[in-house]
């Protein structure tokens, strides 16, 4: 299965840091993460470009790779530009899973990692959550809850608590959505959602995404995403 690889992370800066920065650390630009592994023994890719309200915009590749264990690596590397500045990020994260769905019913791993900007040339932020999944309807919708906590060294409040909530559903034929709501427990910081349609596509080894991004509270900042997530290779 291809998912697409988050983590949970939200600058009380605004979305458009968010988005642009610590939203994309070492994942896809859907942010609430699944439960679940992509095929043994196969690498996906996803390849994304956002454009936030008037606060910049970014492009975005981020390779996944197993092997034959219950566990899989994802690296990401974003392209930044922000204010007439570029920038440049780059993550790593490891995801293992402990229960999976075919065998318990619902699954349940733990997803840790770290992003480097070069804006400030160090190792920005370490994170850690788990990610609990479980079928809302039989082979048409599923639903994702994450907990966690992050390190930021740009923060004020360094620490923060992390959480989301997630579905991703079919609606008929290849046409499918996903939609979300993230946050932290940061003073100042507000939680974010994430709607749009998910286009599945040559035997579900390829997957178009069109994603709206609003703040819910604050400024209410928006951004679009389009993006593809396929599979890169089988070994």
């Amino acid at each position: 299965m291809i998912r697409v690889p988050s983590i949970l992370a939200v600058s009380a800066a605004g979305l458009g840091a968010m988005v642009l920065t610590t939203h994309a650390l070492a994942g896809g630009h859907y942010v609430v993460d699944d439960a679940d592994l992509i095929d043994p023994r196969s690498c996906e890719a996803e390849i994304w470009y956002t454009d936030t309200d008037g606060a910049g915009h970014g492009t975005f590749l981020s390779p996944t790779c197993r092997l034959d264990g219950p566990w899989q690596v994802t690296a990401t590397a974003g392209f930044l530009r922000e204010s007439g500045s570029n920038e440049e990020l780059y993550g790593l994260e490891a995801k293992a899973l402990f229960m999976d769905m075919e065998t318990h019913g619902f699954g349940v791993g733990l997803v840790a990692g770290t992003e480097y900007l070069t804006e400030t040339s160090r190792w920005e932020v370490a994170f850690a959550y788990v990610p609990v999944s479980f079928e809302v309807v039989p082979d048409r919708a599923m639903a994702h809850i994450n907990l966690g906590v992050e390190r930021d060294r740009g923060e004020d409040d360094k620490t923060a608590l992390t959480w989301g909530l997630g579905t991703e559903a079919t609606l008929a034929g290849p046409l499918g959505f996903v939609a979300e709501v993230f946050g932290d427990d940061r003073s100042g910081s507000h939680p974010v959602a994430q709607i749009g349609p998910r286009l599945a596509l040559l035997d579900d080894r390829l997957f178009a995404d069109l994603t709206w991004t609003r703040e819910l509270g604050g400024d209410r900042e928006e951004a679009w995403t389009v993006g593809v997530i396929f599979v890169a290779l089988n070994f």
